[in-house]
């Protein structure tokens, strides 16, 4: 049995152990043709994937479910273009396989063509050791359990081949877009309605945040060069910047709440507390929008870097700035006991999903790096 362990992009998107990716980068040794133009493919010449701005204008990218959806196409259409020649007996990439690309430990070994096909549809996994947890080179039935087969060293007429840098780059960087994906659905209630917000209340922004999506776009159409990557870093330092501005703003907003109890006396007994109320919500619905900036931002950037092969930069500032908007949680919360209780819960929504958010970023990250 041949093994071969790859740099693991960790995190909790990616929980399964690597299945179809791992036993699909077995070829042929009569393929030496085929390998040569994947490589070129592969190379800084070709044209980067560009995950929803592909596929989606600015104001079609506000929407998560159209976000994610042409985040998952895009990435699974470019795998089949750009990873066919790596896969076994012509099984193309499907999404599950670039989904379980990544994760802690990755063991590459030769399946045959029906345990691929059935690794790849789901229908089959890996067997794990009871004790560590760690992969077997065993497919099992992930209905009933039962061996399949025992995954074998390459035969006659085949081998293994070993990943490149490049390959290895592109598989992690489309199932990164991939995560992006399940990250606009799941946080879909954050931003619902972002598009109608930003057209009736920030104007500025949505004018600013359309300029940075559409010269991505135009920058990731073509070949990345060096200038090209540059300018698409220089586009993510902006986004850095306008969240570090919402995440400010929201921060003014919830220290501007004053506790009732310490007004003037005679302000205090001749207010009524409903009226405490709604001034305390309006301030703090007031961060609604920016908090769901925020997360667009944070989505688009993890598209960018993905694109544009500096995932490793990202994953190295990440942490900082989400322990950043993670402190504005007890400030929200003490702000909120300001409120009576009956209408506390009413407030409470404006940031709901903020903990989810916060919680489903940091997972994308590297053990190491996570707050």
């Amino acid at each position: 049995m041949t093994v071969e362990w790859l740099t693991p992009l960790s995190g909790a998107m990616f929980t399964l152990a690597v299945i179809a990716m791992a036993a699909a980068l077995i070829i042929g040794a009569r393929d030496r043709r085929r390998i040569q133009n994947l490589r070129s493919a592969n190379s800084a010449a070709a044209t980067p994937c560009a995950g929803p701005l592909a596929r989606l204008d600015f104001f079609q990218s506000l929407d998560p479910e159209l976000f994610a959806k042409a985040a998952e196409e895009e990435a699974l259409a470019y795998a089949q273009l750009h990873l066919r020649d790596y896969v076994a007996d012509a099984t193309p990439p499907t999404l599950q396989a670039l989904i379980q690309f990544a994760a802690k430990s990755e063991l590459v070994v030769a399946a045959s063509g029906a345990g691929a096909k059935a690794l790849a549809s789901g229908a089959a996994q890996l067997q794990r050791h009871r004790a560590t947890g760690k992969a077997l080179p065993v497919v099992i039935d992930s209905a009933t359990g039962k061996s399949i087969e025992l995954m074998k060293s390459a035969g006659v007429g085949r081998k293994l081949l070993s990943v490149t840098a490049a390959v290895a780059t592109l598989a992690v960087s489309l199932a990164h877009i991939i995560a992006t994906a399940d990250l606009a659905r799941t946080l879909a209630d954050v931003n619902n309605k972002l598009d109608l917000l930003l057209a009736y209340r920030r104007i500025d922004q949505s004018a600013r945040l359309e300029r940075i999506y559409t010269q991505a776009q135009e920058l990731l159409a073509s070949p990345l060069d060096e200038a090209r990557r540059m300018e698409i870093l220089r586009l993510r330092g902006e986004l850095r910047e306008l969240r570090a501005i919402w995440r400010g703003e929201i921060e003014y907003h919830l220290s501007d709440v004053a506790d009732p109890s310490k007004e003037a006396f005679v302000d205090w007994m001749f207010t009524f507390v409903a009226t405490h109320d709604a001034k305390i919500a309006g301030k703090i619905s007031e961060g609604r929008l920016r908090f769901m900036l925020i997360e667009y931002a944070l989505r688009l950037d993890h598209v960018l870097a993905a694109a544009s092969g500096t995932l490793h930069g990202l994953n190295a500032t990440m942490a900082g700035e989400l322990a950043a908007i993670a402190r504005l949680e007890p400030l929200l919360a003490e702000k909120l006991e300001f409120i009576s209780e009956k209408r506390r819960d009413d407030a409470r929504k404006a940031f709901d999903g903020f903990s989810e958010m916060i919680r489903r970023y940091d997972e994308l990250l590297p053990p190491e790096r996570r707050i």
